[in-house]
């Protein structure tokens, strides 16, 4: 190989070294507080891509696979809303945030595929930030504790030690940070039979217990519904071992829930997520009231929806409605539900458009399943099940984590077959 050849090749390899590190960073940075850390690192991340040469044959690329047509789409909708749109404020404030749906796809489609250890690395980046950012809150918490006159078991049944106020160092909610906890725990499982020394599966079944048990003191009830139904999944496709593993942690959360008040009163109490908690029992009749508002909106509305700026200017008034003091609490609130949101914003053109960007990962990797098939598989029924009880693609924290994980699974899965286990 000449001196040509060699430098193309060293040029090429500190490229994929910087756009791994660039994406880690994006994933990585989800758990940090605030929103600048994140937004520093897409714009990085664009910056990087934008600057690294090629870009109208990277354009060119990117716009020639029908997935980031599709991707995109979801994106360029909400630009068609501002056709009926009076609040303009808030429609360029939406799509500023939303702008990772557009611009990540268009990013990750166009550059060379990332090998599988960069990928593992990317997700073991990620673990490693979800496990650091719990683990100072944990400490945070552990500290209240210890300055207060409270019994040990508190910390798993005083809700002032869990739910939103455990990630209160973050600014997190909790339904979040669930999302968070599951991916990783999907891409554990994902590794578990491929990892062969004896010291990391161990820390691989050490980490796969701990995320479950962080998972309870969140309290969130989304998060364990959609545990136990990967569970299931993963269950029937797994080995023996990883059985053993899910029945010890069934035994463990079973046996903890049994024990806490805090959770007995999640799962019982229909009323009010917290006793005592007006903030908690609010939320749940802010769901209830969301959705008789959009069931029993004017029916054109569903065809057409509110625009891209004006859905929010909707709701308050439907708010106001409902009296002073409700009002007062629930201004700004959303939908708190990803479909109602999108068809309240855009009508069923949107819901479509949803749809599609749900639906086609599912049957692309049934067409032509690769090694990332299961994990993508396992993240898109995460996203699924949550989007019925929030608005994700709302908060940047829901629009950048699907962003980039979809767009990586899409467009960097390897088109090798699935080995039979």
């Amino acid at each position: 190989m000449g001196f040509l050849g060699r430098s193309q090749l060293t040029k090429k390899v500190v490229s994929e070294d910087i756009y791994t590190f660039l994406i880690a960073l994006v994933a990585c940075t989800l758990s940090f507080p605030k929103y600048a850390f994140n937004s520093i690192s897409i714009i990085l991340l664009l910056s990087f891509w934008v600057f690294s040469g090629r870009l109208i044959t990277k354009l060119k690329s990117a716009f020639s696979q029908k997935e980031v047509w599709i991707f995109c789409a979801l994106y360029l909708i909400y630009i068609l809303g501002l056709i009926h749109t009076e609040d303009f404020k808030r429609a360029f404030s939406l799509l500023e945030r939303m702008l990772p749906i557009l611009i990540v796809p268009i990013v990750l489609s166009s550059i060379e595929k990332i090998e599988r250890k960069r990928v593992t690395w990317i997700h073991v980046s990620f673990i490693t930030s979800v496990i650091a950012a719990s683990l100072f809150c944990l400490i945070n918490a552990f500290l209240q504790w210890k300055g207060s006159s409270d019994p040990i078991a508190a910390l798993i049944s005083n809700p002032k030690y869990l739910y939103s106020n455990l990630l209160a160092p973050l600014d997190i909610t909790p339904t979040y940070f669930a999302m968070f906890i599951l991916l990783a725990l999907s891409i554990l499982f994902f590794y578990f039979d491929k990892v062969k020394e004896k010291k990391t599966k161990v820390l691989t079944v050490v980490t796969f217990l701990y995320l479950n048990l962080y998972l309870f003191l969140l309290a969130n009830r989304t998060g364990i519904i959609v545990l136990a139904i990967l569970g299931i999944f993963i269950f029937f496709k797994s080995n023996r071992k990883i059985k053993a593993l899910l029945v010890l942690t069934l035994v463990i959360l079973g046996a903890l829930m049994f024990k806490s008040d805090f959770w007995k009163q999640r799962i019982f109490n229909t009323t009010g997520m917290i006793a005592n908690s007006q903030e908690v029992k609010d939320l749940n009749k802010h769901r209830a009231i969301a959705t008789e508002i959009f069931l029993n909106q004017d029916p054109k509305n569903y065809i057409f929806g509110y625009g891209t700026g004006d859905t929010q200017m909707f709701l308050n008034l439907e708010y106001r409605k409902r009296g002073r003091q409700y009002f007062k609490w629930s201004k700004n609130m959303n939908f708190h539900n990803q479909y109602f949101q999108i068809i309240a914003v855009l009508g069923i053109f949107g819901l479509v458009v949803l749809l599609s960007n749900l639906i086609y990962p599912f049957w692309s990797n049934r067409k032509d399943p690769g090694e990332l098939s299961i994990l993508y598989l396992m993240f898109m029924a995460i996203v699924i099940i949550f989007f019925m009880t929030e608005s994700v693609l709302v908060r940047q924290k829901g629009i950048v984590f699907y962003a980039i994980f979809n767009s990586l699974y899409a467009f960097h899965n390897y088109n090798i077959k699935i080995e039979k286990q």
